[in-house]
């Protein structure tokens, strides 16, 4: 699998920047990380943009991508797509249990691969925390990205008091010129796929169901804080304490082969990976 991400530190304004945890420059085209600090590159706007949380880019997910992407290489218009950090839920809730499916690189990693030109990664704090939802519209989607075509999920919501849903966003898009499509869910087995289902998945053992509802294997990057000790993000979900097998990744995404490690109940990762392991994936058989 291909994964392309930016660096920790990526240049504000920049078109390319320092691929990180994923590959090598050469090999993709990386999206445009718009940071809000600068104007964006004319080239960019008008873009068919899609809105949303995105943590963990499962099956409904992808149903978004699909209807974006089709959507812009019909009409010739770029793709970008917003990713708030911090999750809002952190803002909310910062004694939080962490509860992240994807965060830092790998998160980024999976944007990038899907093609996006744009990555629009505003600071979810209290001030946007508390734009009014026609604010936003007007300020980010009209003024500042003038989109084409915004495409969300079914319950989307947005703005302070989360006051802003499809609706809105359709009356918005007939006054300024912007079209909307809305994605309805995607189900298996009868149950509406969702970032709160797969993490439930994950939090009882369950990491090959909750495979099966991402699409792909699940990538936890980590580093080494000693021998054979090994530390994920903070906000990062971990599965239960326990023993696994996954598949150690190079930087580069390159698989290193099918090691063992333990969870412990305090979070530890334990196990003898290969010196150039930057993070670990679950496939359909994750537990031993």
């Amino acid at each position: 699998m291909l994964v392309s991400v930016p660096s920790t530190k990526p240049i504000a304004g920049s078109l390319r920047f320092e691929p990180a945890l994923g590959v090598a420059a050469s090999d993709a085209r990386l999206p445009h990380l718009h940071l809000g600090h600068a104007p964006l590159p004319q080239p960019l706007c008008g873009s068919v943009m899609l809105l949303g949380n995105f943590d963990g880019l499962h099956l409904g997910h992808q149903a978004l991508l699909h209807r974006a992407k089709t959507c812009a290489a019909r009409e010739g218009r770029s793709l970008s797509i917003m990713a708030c950090e911090p999750h809002p839920k952190q803002l909310f809730a910062p004694d939080l249990a962490p509860f992240r499916l994807s965060c830092g690189m790998a998160r980024y990693g999976r944007l990038a691969e899907e093609g996006l030109h744009t990555v629009w990664t505003p600071r979810f704090d209290r001030a946007f925390a508390g734009l009014s939802a026609q604010a936003f519209v007007e300020r980010f989607l009209v003024a500042e990205f003038a989109v084409s075509r915004v495409v969300v999920g079914q319950d989307f919501r947005f703005g302070a008091g989360r006051q802003g849903d499809v609706d809105l966003l359709e009356r918005s898009g007939r006054h300024w010129g912007y079209l909307l499509d809305v994605v309805e869910d995607v189900s298996e087995g009868g149950v509406r796929v969702s970032s709160s289902l797969v993490r439930q998945l994950i939090a009882a053992g369950q990491v090959p169901q909750a495979v099966a509802l991402l699409g792909q294997p699940w990538v936890v990057p980590v580093a080494c804080v000693g021998a054979g000790r090994y530390q994920a993000n903070p906000a990062q979900l971990l599965p239960p304490a326990g023993i696994y097998s996954v598949q150690a990744k190079s930087r580069r995404a390159a698989g290193l082969g099918q090691v063992t490690v333990e969870i412990t109940k305090d979070r530890r990762i334990t196990g003898y990976l290969p010196p150039q392991t930057a993070a670990i994936s679950w496939g359909a058989s994750a537990r031993l």
